[in-house]
């Protein structure tokens, strides 16, 4: 009986084991980069869709995780295909690798990025389900590998930021620590990511080799494959190199280049530029904090003394594992589902005991569908308003056209648009849009938090109350 923790970044899914040996090789299993490739009627996924991405790049696709939807695709793939259906068949993959590895895994808890809608994480245990997946969890990733470091350095920490690479945006989060571990932001830039930086190399490679041998390695689909294949571990050898050098075959020739670390870094600059000012944003400016850095980024040559010279010395870059040992560690702080809709909490925040340790979870913020009956209206001066799948807004200055309810009187700490009321996966669950915060029976709800009849909602402070009743039809 073994619960496996995946963290779904698509520069690379990650997979850990709770009983898998980890002493020599912590991912027990490859990462697997959220490529696509579709021949035909058949959908290849993984490292083998990106061995033939520049074979056939009219098929591939790589952003089917990073802007997940159930639209179909634009011609040439066909009719009907969604991305849904691409990240679905690449789950199955991982999945039936991780059963073929250890037949004794029951459930898996999931480390997922926190700038996924409700919709896109209900797409997510919606495709788990149909893969037969028990997933018993979810857990903001860059939650996951803070809550993973519980050394005493990163105990004393009141703020941390946590960087991490995707294929097509790099994601910040900023990341608190008092009562409760908290992620309390998440900021991303689309302008950076895997995939165009490792472009930029390729044209910056491409380039070196046809000005030192006149090769051109882009000149066919099969050498332009080869280039890439080889990038990553020459990226890698830069890391700590001065120089080094590079070959290629084509026709029975060999060709050779010689590059220079520096070289590699200025090609780089405006992108590394973009990294680093989102790393500044999520960290505090008048006291100390770490800086959380993935294995992704940390690898990447010249990057980290960027980072340390222009954003915080204190800086950690984190094992491959990092996001999935944390998540699988705090995997008994996320409620499993008991019903068929597979209904979960998604965890953005770990309440810490008296050691600065995570502890067991708030029961008003982590309540199971079997507990609990949603609510059908929200009652505000003696007049209910019924709850319908789109969402109720609460605020001062609702427009006229959404739903919603104006509150009106001693608004003092209200906002404009305070808070959103909505159905996700079979529950009513409130999600907080406001500066001074919204209060579930005196707690502060953090990002979003289920809702049950018979809760008090207070918006602000000292704030006016609304009750979540239930009315029979």
């Amino acid at each position: 009986m073994t619960v496996v923790a995946l963290e779904l970044n698509d520069a690379g899914i990650t997979a850990v084991g709770a009983d898998w040996d980890r002493t020599e090789n912590a991912v027990a299993v490859p990462e697997s980069p959220g490529y696509a490739v579709v021949d035909g009627t058949d959908i290849v996924t993984g490292a083998e869709a990106r061995l033939r991405s520049r074979l056939k790049p009219r098929f591939t696709h790589t952003r089917f995780w990073d802007s997940l939807d159930t639209s179909p695709l634009s011609r040439p793939f066909p009719n009907k295909l969604s991305r849904a259906d691409l990240a679905h068949a690449h789950l199955r993959q991982i999945w039936d690798n991780l059963i073929k590895r250890d037949d004794s895994v029951t459930e898996a808890v999931l480390a997922v990025p926190g700038w996924y809608s409700l919709e896109q994480l209900g797409l997510i245990l919606g495709m788990a389900q149909a893969c037969s997946i028990p997933v018993s969890g979810m857990i903001d990733s860059a939650l996951a590998a803070a809550a993973g470091r519980q050394d005493k350095t990163a105990r004393s920490q009141a703020h941390v930021g946590h960087l991490d690479l995707h294929l097509h945006r790099v994601a910040a989060a900023k990341i608190s620590r008092d009562e409760q571990l908290v992620r309390e932001e998440n900021l991303v830039d689309d302008t950076v990511g895997w995939v165009p930086l490792y472009d930029a190399w390729a044209t910056f490679v491409a380039q070196a080799f046809v000005r030192q041998t006149r090769f051109d390695p882009l000149h066919s689909a099969q050498s332009e494959q080869h280039l890439y294949d080889q990038l990553p571990g020459w990226v890698d050898s830069l890391r700590d190199a001065d120089e080094a050098s590079f070959s290629m075959r084509s026709s029975g020739k060999k060709y050779s280049v010689t590059l220079g670390r520096q070289q590699l870094v200025s090609s780089a600059a405006p992108y590394y530029d973009a990294i680093v000012a989102l790393a500044m944003s999520v960290m505090p400016f008048d006291e100390p904090g770490s800086l959380l850095v993935s294995h992704r980024l940390g690898g990447l040559p010249g990057l980290v003394e960027r980072l340390v010279r222009d954003v915080s010395d204190r800086l950690v870059v984190l094992a491959p594992e990092a996001a999935a040992v944390g998540a699988l560690a705090y995997e008994k702080h996320a409620p499993a589902s008991s019903d068929n809709e597979g209904a979960l909490t998604f965890l953005t925040s770990l309440h810490l005991d008296e050691h600065g340790s995570p502890s067991a979870p708030d029961p008003i913020l982590h309540r199971q569908r079997d507990d609990v009956r949603s609510p059908t209206h929200v009652l505000h001066d003696g007049v209910a308003h019924s709850l319908e799948p789109e969402p109720f807004l609460l605020g001062v200055s609702i427009p006229e056209e959404q739903r919603g309810l104006n509150l009106l009187g001693d608004t003092a700490g209200v906002s404009r648009y305070h808070c959103s009321i909505y159905r996700a996966n079979g529950r009513v669950v409130v999600e907080d849009h406001s500066k001074f915060g919204s209060f579930l029976n005196g707690r502060r709800v953090q990002e979003r938090a289920p809702l049950a009849v018979g809760d008090t909602l207070r918006l602000g402070t000292p704030g006016i109350e609304v009750q979540l009743i239930e009315v029979a039809e």
